[in-house]
């Protein structure tokens, strides 16, 4: 067989819905269980633990995967200087009381530059950002069996078996494996010699219509936390992270108007909108809509824009044609593929939307060239 059957195609949606239920809505948090988590990880263990492993180690809990770094780093750290013992680490409430002085320490090494170079490796996976505190700052995950990407290939093992009639050697075994799995609620697990550090799924997960992450009014990934330090914020936009302080300090018009990274601008347009809501762009703008235009694409596919003014004219600006002062000027862009909105800085002199457009295109499109495309890329 080459290719799968179209019958066979449409099955695959039920095995995808399968491998994604309760993520989204925070299903696999709220039914964390520890017996559970440790069933699992004690099971793999005793499969696939190298010589000299405990079988059946100590299951430390986190709450999301930067915590999931910071305790672990903790205590391989603490072991090797003999400042708690593996009796200690059963303590929960004990080992967590160290764990946060330890993060909340200013005076030795680790403390507050160690948390900041974790956090800089588990966001980025940059290695000079991790050589910069000295320490191991970042743990793979590596086990299939033990982590969100287990139900991938869990539910590729029941399409091949169920639709396909392939039968697997050790077929029970696997489906063993990745039902203790499924039941765990491990997000993510780093697996030490004799203690084993999970992270516990998000409590909410926020996408656009695309299936991306997306939350334009906050979190798109809301994840737990046991301290405030250890809060792992994740904030996207369409699918792309944008900075904290989008969210957390919130912006002005002043920022809107100075930012210089598109992308930022980008993903303050939506925050603006909220709910794709234009009407407050232009309030926060302090604009009006100079001109409006549909451009239907080859392809189909429609794609509206507007022509930004402000009322006021600002003596620092001169327009294309050396008028001054001018009003600021912008080109509200929605890509029809996506629904990412853009911001574009323009020019007041354009008139009509296609104008604008033609302006912003590389220099070697001639301006006689008129604004459709034949396909996306």
């Amino acid at each position: 067989m080459e290719k799968l059957t179209p019958e066979m195609e449409a099955k695959t949606v039920y095995y995808v819905e399968k491998g994604m239920e309760g993520i989204f809505d925070g299903g696999r948090y709220n039914a964390f269980s520890r017996a559970a988590c440790e069933e699992a990880v004690i099971w793999n263990y005793k499969k696939y633990a190298p010589k000299g492993c405990s079988l059946s180690p100590i299951v430390v809990i986190t709450e999301n995967i930067y915590e999931l770094q910071l305790m672990y780093n903790f205590i391989s750290e603490a072991l090797d200087a003999g400042d708690i013992t593996l009796e200690g680490i059963k303590d929960e409430n004990a080992l967590r009381e160290k764990f946060i002085k330890e993060i909340r320490s200013t005076d030795c090494g680790r403390g507050r530059k160690w948390a900041e170079g974790v956090i800089a490796a588990a966001t980025t996976g940059d290695p000079d950002k991790e050589k910069k505190y000295n320490f191991k700052t970042y743990h793979d995950s590596y086990l299939f069996t033990l982590s969100v990407w287990s139900d991938a290939y869990y539910q590729w093992f029941l399409f091949l078996k169920n639709e396909m009639g392939i039968k697997f050697p050790a077929g029970k075994e696997f489906e063993e494996c990745f039902t203790l799995q499924r039941k765990s609620g491990i997000y993510s697990a780093i697996l030490g010699d004799k203690v084993c550090v999970v992270s516990k799924y998000p409590q909410r997960v926020h996408t656009n219509r695309n299936g991306v992450l997306h939350n334009p009014k906050g979190l798109a990934v809301e994840w737990g936390n046991m301290f405030e330090e250890t809060k792992f914020p994740c904030y996207y936009i369409n699918g792309r992270i944008v900075p904290e302080w989008l969210f957390e300090k919130g912006f002005k018009r002043e920022d809107f108007l100075n930012e210089k990274n598109e992308e930022t601008r980008a993903a303050m347009v939506e925050i603006i909108n909220g709910s794709y809501n234009e009407t407050n762009l232009a309030e926060f703008m302090k604009a009006y809509i100079h001109h409006t235009q549909d451009f239907v694409h080859k392809g189909g596919e429609v794609e509206t824009m507007k022509l930004y003014r402000t009322k006021d004219t600002f003596p620092e600006e001169v327009d294309l044609n050396g008028r001054t002062p001018s009003p600021l000027s912008w080109l509200f862009m929605k890509c029809p593929s996506t629904g990412t909105s853009f911001m574009i800085p323009s020019d007041s002199s354009f008139e009509t939307c296609e104008e604008a457009a033609k302006y912003h295109r590389p220099d070697y499109i001639s301006k006689d060239v008129p604004y459709t495309w034949n396909s996306q890329s």
